[in-house]
């Protein structure tokens, strides 16, 4: 099954790689220093571990981010499958404080935090956004999300081993 057969062919309820990458805030990524992610796990349940670089906060090296799929995954999925999966809607969480902040409300109301619900709006203070601050993601989610793709056929062979 080819990725814009899948994307259309399903309702979508929380948040596809693609949507959750298209909202980036394209200025505020250019003003920001380059990051890098870098793969730390895969769960049982198929959930994908990253680490990124903190170059602006002080005292902390990295923040971790965590992206799963909506839907459970078998135990023998074929890579063409494990991909649908990753293409497919998505829960995605950062450790970082521009994630809490900005866009754990966001992601709550519109589906694609995983963790606990964010209940509390953002504190908008940008007046050309009233509803939401710009942008579904932080530029660390934004990096693993890029990096995700090339790098499943590494993460298959960690989920297989998991679920051996």
């Amino acid at each position: 099954m080819r990725f814009s057969d899948f994307y259309f062919s399903e309702r979508l309820d929380e948040a596809t790689v693609k949507q959750l990458r298209s909202g980036v805030n394209d200025a505020r990524k250019k003003r920001s220093k380059p990051i890098k992610s870098e793969l730390k796990s895969v769960g049982k349940d198929g959930s994908i571990r990253f680490d990124s670089t903190s170059i602006t906060t002080e005292n902390k090296n990295t923040w971790e981010q965590v992206i799963s799929p909506s839907k459970r995954i078998p135990k023998d999925v074929s890579l063409a499958e494990f991909r649908d999966y990753y293409n497919g809607d998505v829960r995605v969480f950062c450790g970082c404080p521009d994630f809490h902040y900005r866009f754990a409300y966001r992601g709550t109301e519109e589906g694609y935090k995983l963790g606990n619900k964010e209940l509390r709006p953002s504190n908008i203070t940008n007046p050309e956004n009233m509803q939401f601050p710009q942008g579904t993601v932080c530029k660390h989610l934004e990096n693993a999300l890029t990096v995700l793709k090339p790098n499943l056929p590494l993460i298959l062979k960690q989920y297989r081993e998991k679920n051996k």
